[in-house]
């Protein structure tokens, strides 16, 4: 690139600045168009967020079809749906909402579970907002005595 101060270190000769080149700007644009592959102009017509969603889209879609397949056919129908919805929550805020909320099902339905099996505390703390289901009253268990039978350990010492 040709500066002023290329004149003062020996270059005598002055740009030559062509207003109207052969090729105008809308030549060097459908130049530039031509040599870019069919994914580049998709990418520019559309742009990559685009691309990103329907990808996404496609993705989420086909493991939750998986999942609900599953249900009728062998396999884990219960992990796969919501990894489905997981996928499709990286942009839809309904799939992250329906994930929510049946991740608050699937966490009241393991509280309830473990209060009707007697089990003291349970195995998923209870989500915020809810009030944490009371373990059954101890009084009625203490009829029962415990198996206090012990094998007797042999041991043999060389």
């Amino acid at each position: 690139m040709w500066t002023p101060l290329h004149a003062g270190l020996g270059g005598t000769d002055t740009p030559q600045i062509n207003a109207a080149p052969e090729n105008g700007a809308a030549a060097q644009l459908e130049e530039l168009l031509a040599s870019l592959t069919w994914f580049d102009r998709i990418l520019l017509r559309v742009g990559i967020r685009w691309l990103r969603r329907i990808a996404i889209t496609i993705i989420g879609l086909t493991v939750v079809l998986v999942g609900i397949i599953m249900i009728v056919a062998p396999g884990p129908a219960t992990l796969v749906i919501p990894i489905g919805l997981a996928i499709l929550g990286l942009e839809y805020a309904w799939a992250r909402r329906l994930l929510r909320r049946l991740r608050g099902y699937v966490d009241a339905g393991i509280t309830h579970g473990s209060a009707l099996l007697g089990w003291k505390t349970p195995l998923v703390p209870s989500p915020a907002g809810t009030t944490p289901v009371q373990p059954p009253n101890e009084s009625a268990n203490t009829s029962q005595t415990p198996n206090t039978s012990t094998s007797p350990a042999t041991t043999s010492s060389p």
